[in-house]
C-alpha cells in the first residue's frame, strides 16, 4: 500500500541535495543550515520509511529509492515550472497542424504576415499527416489534405488544387522548349511523389502523360520523393521536372526559381485539396476564426498559375 507524503516542505530539500550531492552546499543554495536539510530528509525517510542517501563523512550518494523519488521531483517540479509560467503569460497561444510539406512551402513563408495581424500571439507547429484531432483544451486550427467528414467542425477549402510540370529555368537555359515535350522530358529526370506512402491518391507523372497524349513515352529516369516539397525543392535545384502542385509550388513561380515548362495542368477534383479545419464553436474573433480568415485571405491574393487546363476525372 502507497504511503502518502504528508506534506511538501521537505521535497526542495531533498531536491537540492540530490542535485548537489551535499547537504551543505544544498544548504547553501537554499539559505539555511545544514542541519535543516539534514533533518528535513531524515523525516522524510522515516515517513517512506526507505533510505534516500547513502552518507559518509565528506559526501553523500543517493540510493536507488531516492534516484527514483529524485527524478520524480525534478519532473514535478519542472511540470510546476511550466504551469505557472503559462498562468502568467498574458499571449494567447494556438496550436496549428499541418502537413509537413504544407507547412515548408506555403504556411510558414507567410506567417509573418499572420504575426504582424496578430502580434499577441504565440503560434506552435505540429506536423503531421495523420487524422486530424482537434485539442479540447487550447485553441487549435488544422489544415488536412482531402475532404473528411467533419460535421462537428469548420471546414473550408483552402483554394483549387493544379498539377502541372515545373522545373529549374537553368534547366532550360540556352535550349528553347520543344513544341513536342517528348525530347525534353526523355532529356532529363522526372520527378515524382509517391502518395500512396502517405494514405493519399494523386495523378503521377503517368497521369498527366496520358492527359497530354504521351502514354507511351518512356521516360529516362525517374526519382520518387515521400514528400512533395522535396520533389519541387530538387526541381528548384536543377536536378530534374517535378509534377508540381499549384499550392506548394506557387512561391518558386512567383519568385522566378521554378518555371512551366508545359501549359497543360491538369484541376483536381474540389475533395482533393487542402482543407482548413477548426471547431464551428469558436467564436467571430477568437484566435481560431482570425487565423482561418487570415489563411482563406492569402489563399484569395494567389493567382492561378495556369492558362490551359483539363479537369482530372
Amino acid at each position: 500500500m502507497s504511503r502518502p507524503i504528508r506534506g511538501f516542505g521537505a521535497l526542495p530539500s531533498f531536491a537540492a541535495a540530490a542535485r548537489r550531492k551535499s547537504f551543505t552546499v544544498a544548504a547553501n543554495d537554499l539559505g539555511v543550515t545544514q542541519a535543516a536539510i539534514s533533518h528535513q530528509i531524515r523525516e522524510l525517510e522515516d515517513q517512506l520509511e526507505v533510505k534516500l542517501f547513502h552518507r559518509n563523512s565528506r559526501a553523500v550518494a543517493l540510493t536507488a529509492a531516492g534516484e527514483i523519488l529524485a527524478k520524480a521531483v525534478d519532473e514535478a517540479f519542472d511540470g510546476l515550472s511550466r504551469a505557472v509560467a503559462q498562468m502568467k503569460s498574458t499571449k494567447p497561444r494556438l496550436r496549428v497542424t499541418s502537413p509537413p510539406s504544407f507547412a515548408a512551402k506555403w504556411l510558414v513563408p507567410r506567417l509573418d504576415r499572420f504575426l504582424a495581424r496578430a502580434p499577441d500571439v504565440d503560434v506552435f507547429f505540429d506536423i503531421q499527416n495523420s487524422p486530424i484531432q482537434l485539442s479540447q483544451q487550447e485553441p487549435h486550427v488544422a489544415i488536412s489534405f482531402g475532404a473528411a467528414s467533419l460535421p462537428n467542425y469548420q471546414v473550408d477549402r483552402l483554394q483549387d488544387e493544379y498539377v502541372f510540370p515545373v522545373c529549374s529555368p537553368a534547366l532550360l537555359k540556352d535550349k528553347k522548349h520543344p513544341a513536342d515535350p517528348r525530347m525534353l522530358l526523355k532529356r532529363h529526370t522526372l520527378l515524382d511523389v509517391d502518395w500512396h506512402g502517405q494514405g493519399a491518391t494523386w495523378p503521377n507523372w503517368q497521369s498527366w502523360l496520358e492527359a497530354a497524349g504521351l502514354s507511351d513515352l518512356r521516360p529516362g529516369k525517374t526519382v520518387r520523393f515521400a514528400a512533395s516539397a522535396l520533389a519541387i525543392q530538387a526541381a528548384v535545384e536543377g536536378q530534374g521536372i517535378a509534377l508540381g502542385e499549384s499550392t506548394l509550388a506557387a512561391d518558386d513561380l512567383a519568385a522566378g526559381r521554378l518555371i512551366k515548362p508545359f501549359d497543360l495542368a491538369l484541376k483536381q477534383p474540389p475533395q482533393l485539396a487542402y482543407f482548413i479545419i477548426c471547431t464551428k464553436s469558436a467564436p467571430a474573433g477568437s484566435i481560431e476564426r482570425l487565423f482561418r480568415d487570415w489563411l482563406l485571405d492569402e489563399a484569395r491574393q494567389l493567382t492561378k498559375p495556369v492558362r490551359r487546363t483539363r479537369k482530372k476525372t
